[in-house]
């Protein structure tokens, strides 16, 4: 598992500009305290989802996940990277904001329902390149654990989440570079937000099941 992770993250690291690669030794925050804040807000939307509703979810947990993700990085490893160098600067933030979106969307829509499930933080491992592995399940009555294995990197001062890998091995940003990148290629640019954007509202209507992390 940290083998694949490690070998996933020297390419993207390579690849990225030197802007991009900058990273502060001190940070305010730990890795664990960004994944504890994140599941504290998911498990908050869980139990109120009734009274939330989509909207109220994707309100609420939208601060807590741009200010747990680093958004921008995980977002060009999704569509990769070497597409993503080629983007003019407002390609790069429209395509930012639009990804972002989808990502609060998903977890408003993933995370609709409590019933006794818990998060726990089991273990956390550097990496180079102020990279972390902090592994967590996912807790619930009467099933099996769900392993949820984040990938963080201290970048301009902050701890981001730049990647998750469920059941230990399934790389977010890979499953989504699989579908991304044939639409980029077949539609374009403006296809490619034209697809997010339709995501996004299917999300909101309920009419999908997308994979998440």
């Amino acid at each position: 598992m940290n083998r694949i992770v490690m070998a996933v993250m020297a390419v993207l690291w390579a690849a990225l500009p030197a802007s991009a690669q900058d990273a502060p030794a001190t940070t305010e925050r730990e890795p664990t305290e960004v994944v504890d804040t994140l599941h504290t807000g998911l498990l908050d939307i869980m139990q109120r989802a009734n009274d939330l509703g989509f909207a109220g979810r994707a309100e609420t947990i939208g601060p807590i996940v741009k200010n747990s993700f680093d958004i921008e990085i995980l977002g060009a490893s999704a569509i990769g990277i070497s597409v993503w160098r080629t983007w003019t600067d407002d390609q790069k933030q429209t395509y930012e904001d639009t990804f972002s979106r989808f990502l609060i969307a998903n977890y408003a829509y993933q995370f609709d329902a409590f019933s006794g499930q818990n998060f726990q933080v089991i273990d956390n491992e550097g990496g180079p390149k102020e990279t972390t592995l902090v592994k967590s399940h996912l807790v619930r009555p009467d099933k099996e654990p769900v392993e949820l294995t984040y990938l963080t990197r201290i970048r301009k001062g902050r701890v981001g989440i730049i990647d998750v890998y469920s059941d230990g091995t399934i790389s977010e940003a890979a499953r989504r570079r699989s579908e991304f990148a044939t639409i980029y290629r077949d539609a374009g640019f403006d296809g490619l937000i034209s697809s997010i954007e339709k995501q996004i509202s299917d999300l909101a209507s309920g009419i999908t099941t997308p994979e998440s992390g």
